[in-house]
């Protein structure tokens, strides 16, 4: 038997969120008036989901002003999207997905760290001089190996996940967005 839309939608992690009904008649009915999804609070429930990251042992490349800052603080700040190197970071995603939020207030909301699978970048010597170029200050600037001691299914409001690009797992949030407002 084929999925439905919203098997898929829930299958990559999502849970709705307070639904509600037009009238009396629509609640004996089961007639959602409008009701959304979003991600989970807790980690953990993004478990076998694409959107989980099992691995511990990643690399962070940055500038040797920066590494002085986190020697320091002793902290490694996030930062908002907004101050992302990349300034269309979430926009291209949120466009695609016809969202209708304000990217800006988005993108301040939203904090990131940028790292990398020790593993796949440091045995793949193209992607390691690449990012060494990029965020390494061109290669006079110094790699971080990060691991997180505490139990990351403990996390709640964060998430460790892989970067995808890979609009194919947003396509029955697009399904579903045409076939409820369709």
């Amino acid at each position: 038997m084929e999925e439905t839309i919203l098997e898929q939608v829930k299958k990559l992690g999502y849970q709705e969120r307070q639904t509600t009904y037009p009238n009396e008649e629509g609640l004996k009915k089961g007639e959602f008036g409008s009701r959304f999804w979003v991600f989970p609070e807790d980690n953990i429930k993004l478990q076998n989901t694409p959107f989980y990251c099992k691995e511990n042992d990643f690399t962070h490349f940055t500038s040797f002003e920066a590494l002085n800052s986190i020697l320091n603080s002793g902290i490694i700040r996030l930062y908002n999207l907004i101050h992302m190197d990349d300034k269309f970071e979430l926009i291209y995603g949120m466009k695609e997905l016809n969202f209708n939020h304000d990217i800006e207030k988005t993108k301040k909301d939203l904090y990131s760290l940028s790292v990398c699978s020790s593993e796949k970048i440091l045995n793949n010597p193209s992607k390691e001089h690449l990012l060494w170029r990029i965020y390494g200050n061109n290669g006079k600037g110094a790699m971080l190996r990060i691991s997180f001691q505490n139990n990351l299914n403990s996390w709640y409001n964060y998430h460790l996940a892989p970067m995808s690009y890979n609009f194919e797992y947003f396509e029955p949030l697009k399904a579903y967005k045409l076939y409820k407002h369709g």
